[in-house]
């Protein structure tokens, strides 16, 4: 006990106890250069204390000219949009499955399969893996998932272009 109490007592006064902490801002090379934001690949909790809906900036999404309608807003997260992924799935004619024990997502049509995960930043395409920008996450108070528009309209052979101004990112994707 006493040998506990002196090194903690060393650290201590010798200023060393950050060094003990990995999750002090900056001390990690991964942080460095980042706004406030983890780094990429670490996985932030689907039962995370911070609920990234309410935090972030509404934006509008416009689907091949129409208005993109949902009863939560798209969300821009550290420059990437977050839509929730039951209306956009819908909205592009994917079938969906949570699966509640892995918190994971699967979309499926014909021609492809997308899956997400609440607990990791890795998504999949027709199994071939890609990190994606953003982590989905789930809006607490609805407890609606949310997933980086780019990726799934891309997935899906779209083209997203974002306009600053207006706030609003225009999707152009093929009907099926």
């Amino acid at each position: 006990m006493r040998k506990t109490l002196f090194l903690v007592s060393t650290f201590l006064i010798l200023g060393l106890a950050p060094v003990l902490s990995t999750q002090t801002h900056g001390s990690h090379a991964a942080w460095d250069n980042q706004e406030d934001e983890p780094p990429m690949g670490v996985v932030e909790p689907a039962y995370s204390l911070v609920d990234r809906y309410e935090s972030s900036e509404k934006v509008n999404v416009n689907f091949n000219g129409e208005i993109f309608k949902s009863e939560l807003k798209p969300v821009k997260v550290y420059e990437t949009i977050m839509v929730p992924a039951r209306e956009l799935f819908k909205n592009i004619n994917m079938n969906t499955k949570f699966d509640s024990e892995r918190l994971s997502l699967t979309a499926a049509k014909p021609n492809i399969v997308l899956e997400f995960s609440l607990k990791s930043s890795i998504a999949t395409a027709n199994g071939k893996e890609t990190i994606l920008p953003r982590i989905p996450f789930r809006e607490q108070k609805r407890n609606r998932m949310f997933v980086p528009l780019r990726y799934v309209v891309e997935a899906n052979g779209g083209t997203v272009k974002w306009d600053n101004k207006q706030k609003t990112a225009y999707v152009t994707l093929k009907k099926s």
